[in-house]
Parts: structure tokens; sequence; C-alpha cells
């Protein structure tokens, strides 16, 4: 049996867990060993991975160590989904993926956004990044630029591997009579520093509470969506918002299938959350995205509805989601055929390997 080596940021994240469950059913026939970034390993990764996943970030030794392991039995090393390269502190494993490419190992990136790269430090992470990597697919039109002129060739645009999640793709739901509000916010402290992620957070319940007096919700639900970095952001937006219906928190403790079906029944969806708003988008749900990062963008401007996008610093407007909820979004894709192009990318890296 061939086996693949796949490394990520796989821990609370609903988006990262989704994408690792997307690679391991595509990869079934292989053994799957997982490498992750994430101190915080959720239920759904150890079962998704039979317990075979290793945290970079602990014993750092030992770990190193079972990478060559690993590595030097493998078909192939990638990274799969997410951004991995970013100022903010991705560097896409060059280091454990240098060594693996001393075995002389195929390395590809599957999946993967760039975040802002005007660091020396990134740039020159991203150039070898492209040296050593047999393909690197984007899941951004326009993050090809952010590399170095040379080797383009080897970078290749694939959708985004959440759109393969079985769930998503097996279960789009067409019942819009439900009266619920879904809110996945996410803490801004990293890309917007302490004291204006507070303003941001008390102005976003502010906009929030100013929607319940222009229409009543039947039910909140709160997404932890990465209980890592969201969790004291999401029970400070439980104890500052008033609807008239019943709040319920939710996380991926529940089981990421249960968050994906509240998203996919929910009548009007507000995140800073990628794959939130991607999953919204795919069941044709009313739908905000707040903007903390070009992965966001890039992905409304792709979609064709860049009308959703909202700046914190649009938060000033305590109005600001009574505004845009009257925009509908609805699909403009065929999610078939964004699945299949997503299969022909792993069918064509399983053939080189």
């Amino acid at each position: 049996m061939k086996k693949v080596v796949i490394v990520g940021y796989y821990g609370s994240n609903v988006g990262d867990v989704a994408m690792l469950q997307t690679l391991v059913s595509l990869f079934s026939e292989y053994e799957i060993v997982v490498y992750t970034y994430s101190d915080k390993i959720c239920k759904a990764v150890y079962e998704l991975t039979g317990g075979a996943i290793h945290i970079i970030t602990q014993n750092r030794i030992s770990t190193f160590f079972q990478f060559l392991k690993d590595t030097s039995t493998a078909s192939a090393v990638m990274w799969g989904g997410g951004t991995c390269f970013m100022d903010e502190g991705g560097d896409g494993a060059i280091k454990y993926f240098l060594l693996a490419r001393l075995f002389c190992k195929k390395i590809y990136y599957v999946g993967i956004g760039i975040g802002k790269t005007k660091k020396i430090r990134t740039k020159i992470i991203l150039a070898g990044a492209l040296l050593i990597s047999s393909k690197i697919y984007l899941r951004e039109f326009d993050a090809a630029k952010k590399f170095p002129g040379f080797y383009r060739k080897k970078i290749s645009y694939v959708p985004d591997l959440v759109y393969r999640y079985p769930l998503l793709v097996n279960k789009i739901n067409n019942d819009f009579s439900s009266n619920s509000l879904l809110v996945a916010y996410r803490n801004v402290e990293d890309y917007f520093g302490r004291a204006k992620s507070k303003d941001y957070l008390r102005n976003f319940c502010r906009a929030i509470n100013c929607l319940f007096e222009h229409g009543d919700f039947s039910k909140i639900v709160l997404v932890n969506t990465d209980s890592e970095c969201d969790s004291e952001d999401l029970f400070f937006i439980e104890k500052n918002i008033f609807p008239s219906g019943s709040i319920e928190i939710i996380s991926i403790d529940n089981g990421i299938s249960r968050v994906v079906e509240e998203i996919s029944k929910a009548s009007y969806i507000i995140t800073a959350r990628l794959h939130v708003a991607l999953m919204a988008f795919a069941n044709s749900r009313k739908f905000c995205l707040l903007n903390y990062s070009p992965k966001n963008v890039s992905f409304l401007e792709q979609a064709g509805v860049d009308g959703a996008l909202i700046e914190y610093s649009d938060l000033d407007d305590p109005c600001v989601f009574v505004d845009i909820r009257n925009k509908f979004y609805a699909s403009n894709f065929d999610l078939i055929s964004l699945s299949g192009e997503i299969d022909r990318v792993v069918s064509e890296i399983k053939s080189s390997i």
C-alpha cells in the first residue's frame, strides 16, 4: 500500500477538519499519516486519522525524527488546504518539506491559500516552496502572482477542498423555511492588534442587536468555528446580544455534520470565517463575510458576490447588517463540476506518485 504524509492546521477549526476529511476520502486507498501545527486536536481529527497524527509543535525533536521515518517510506508529502503562507507566521512547513525533498520525495501543496506577503521572509519562503515542490495547487486565481516568476508552470488552480467535502456535496439543503440567524465570528487580534480587536467586537455586538431591532429570529446559533482562538470572543458575544429567540452555541465538538447542518438551515449568516461563508453560499443562504484576510476577498470575487463583503471598520455603522440583509446571494456555480475538478487534480497527483 502506498503512503502519503499530509501536513496542515488540523485541530478544532471546522474548515480545516472538513478539508482533511476531503483528503482522507480521496486518498482512501493509501496509508495516511497526518502532521498538524495545531495544539488542540478535536475528536473528529483523531477519528479521521485513526490516531496516526503527530503534533509538530509538541516534542519537536521526537516529532522531527518521526517525520523523517514516515517520509522515508512515503510516496509523497503534501500540505492539505488552508492558508499556509502569510506574513502573520505561516511558512508552509518549508523546513520539513525540504527534508522530504532530500529523500527525493514529491512535494505538493494542495488547495492552499496565500495571505499577506509583504515581508522579505515570506517572499523567501514562497521562492523555496516553489523550488522544492512538484506542484502547487492554489485555491485563488490571483495568488500565483505572489510567487516569483520562475517555475510558475508548477502552479495550477484547484477549487477549495471544502467544495468536495462529502457532507456538502451530498446534502445541499433547499429548505428556506427556517428563521434562524447563524453567527460565526473570528478573533482578529493577530491582524488588527488587541485594542482595535476589542473595539470591533463591541461594535459587532451593537450591530447584531440593531439587526434584532429590525426583525425577529426564532433561534440564534453561535458557532465556535475554531475553539483555539475564537472561544473568548464567542462568550463575549453571547453575553452582549439580546435576541428575542433562543441562543445555542455549537462547535466541532458537537460533530462537524451538526455545524454543516446548522449552516445549511440558517436564514441569514454573519461570519468572518471563509468556509462558513463557502458552505452558506453553496446552500444558497443569505450571508455576509467580514474581511480580515485576502482569502475572504478572493473567495467573494471568484464567486461573483463581492457585495457580501463587510470591512471590520464598517462595524462603526450599527445598521450595517440591516442594510446588507436584503441582498440575496444565490449560488451561480455548479458544485458537482467543482467537485469533479478537485477529483481531476487528485487523479493527477496519484498518477505521478
